[in-house]
């Protein structure tokens, strides 16, 4: 009788640079990734109320009340941008102590 065939063991030492790397990464580069994606959804929106605007403006609705959309989207537009940016902060913040806290583990455990 022939031996049931063993799967084959990669070792540790011989995992690739970039596999570790992706690792190490895969978690900022997803973050990083969504808020660009929300970040050009909000772009294409304020394009759209752009345009909205100007074909208002060329169906003659009066200049007061344009304005008033106007300073109204403008800061709404800021506090969304401040939100995925602050968010996109203390993430990222939180992501390094935690690699930083987990590599000082792993060298003390070495020890």
């Amino acid at each position: 009788m022939s031996e049931p065939e063993q799967p084959a063991t990669v070792p540790s030492a011989t995992q690739l640079w970039w596999d570790e790397a992706w690792v190490g990464a895969r978690l900022r580069f997803i973050v990083t990734g969504s808020e660009t994606i929300a970040n050009v959804g909000l772009l294409l929106g304020l394009i759209v109320i752009y345009l909205v605007l100007r074909l208002a403006i060329v169906a003659g609705v009066p200049a007061e009340d344009i304005q008033f959309l106007e300073r109204a989207d403008l800061w709404a537009v800021k506090a969304v941008f401040l939100a995925f940016s602050s968010t996109f902060v203390i993430h990222s913040i939180i992501g390094s102590y935690t690699s930083v806290a987990a590599a000082i583990y792993s060298i003390k455990g070495k020890s």
